[in-house]
C-alpha cells in the first residue's frame, strides 16, 4: 500500500498530460466506470424484464441458462467499448491539447494492454455482479440501488473502521473497485497483490454467475 501511495503521488504531484503521460492518469480514474457501468448493464439486460419480452424469449424455447448468459455477454462487451473509448478518447484528447509527448518508452503499449486487461477483468466482474442483480430483483430500481451500495459500502466501511485498527484498511483487498484502482498501479504491487486482486475478480464472477444462473432457473415469470 505504501508504494502504491507512493505512485500516486508521483502522478497526481507531477504529471504530464500529453498523450504520452495521459495513460498513466487514466488507470488511476479507471473505477469510476464503475458507475457508468450501471446503466450499460440495465441497458443489456433490464428491458426484457420492464417490457415483458422475456416471456417471448421464454416460451419461443430458448433455455434459461441460454438467456443469461447472452445477456452477460453483451453486458461484457459494453463494458470492453466503455473501457476502449475510455483509454481511446482520453489519449486523443491529451494530444489534441498537449502534443504528443515524444517518443514512447520502451514496453509503453505493453504495459497498457496489460494494466487495462487486469482492470477490464475486474470491471467484467462488476458486470457479472450487475446481470446477477438484473435477474434476482427484476426491477430497475432495486439493481440501481444495490450496485450503488455494492460500490460505495467497503469504502464507507474502511473509513469507519479504519481509526479503530489500521488492519482493516486489508477490506479493500476484497473490494471490486478498490483493486481496479491498485491495478493501475500494477508495477508497484507484489506478485501476492496481483493474484489476490485477480483471485477477488475470478470469485465475484464464479459467484454471482452460478447464482445469477440458479435463481433465475428457479423464479417465476409474471
Amino acid at each position: 500500500m505504501t508504494e502504491i501511495n507512493e505512485s500516486f503521488g508521483r502522478v497526481a504531484g507531477g504529471a504530464k498530460f500529453d498523450s504520452i503521460h495521459t495513460a498513466s492518469v487514466l488507470y488511476v480514474g479507471t473505477d469510476n466506470k464503475a458507475y457508468f457501468l450501471l446503466p450499460l448493464v440495465i441497458l443489456a439486460a433490464a428491458p426484457m424484464f420492464s417490457h415483458g419480452t422475456v416471456k417471448n424469449s421464454l416460451s419461443a424455447g430458448m433455455p434459461r441458462t441460454k438467456l443469461y448468459v447472452s445477456k452477460l455477454v453483451l453486458g461484457s462487451v459494453l463494458a470492453l467499448v466503455m473501457m476502449l473509448f475510455y483509454m481511446a478518447s482520453g489519449i486523443l484528447v491529451a494530444t489534441i491539447f498537449r502534443g504528443y509527448g515524444g517518443k514512447p518508452p520502451a514496453g509503453y503499449w505493453l504495459n497498457i494492454v496489460k494494466i487495462c486487461s487486469a482492470q477490464l477483468f475486474l470491471l467484467l466482474a462488476l458486470n457479472c455482479v450487475g446481470t446477477f442483480l438484473v435477474f434476482s430483483t427484476r426491477r430497475t430500481a432495486a439493481v440501481i440501488s444495490v450496485y450503488i451500495a455494492f460500490c460505495f459500502i467497503p469504502a464507507i466501511l474502511v473509513m469507519s473502521l479504519i481509526n479503530v485498527n489500521a488492519d482493516f484498511i486489508r477490506i479493500y483487498d476484497y473490494d471490486l473497485l478498490g483493486n481496479i484502482r491498485k491495478l493501475g498501479f500494477m508495477d508497484a504491487l507484489g506478485a501476492a497483490d496481483i493474484i489476490k486482486a485477480f483471485a477477488t475478480g475470478a470469485f465475484y464472477i464464479a459467484a454471482s454467475v452460478i447464482a445469477g444462473i440458479a435463481l433465475f432457473k428457479r423464479a417465476e415469470i409474471k
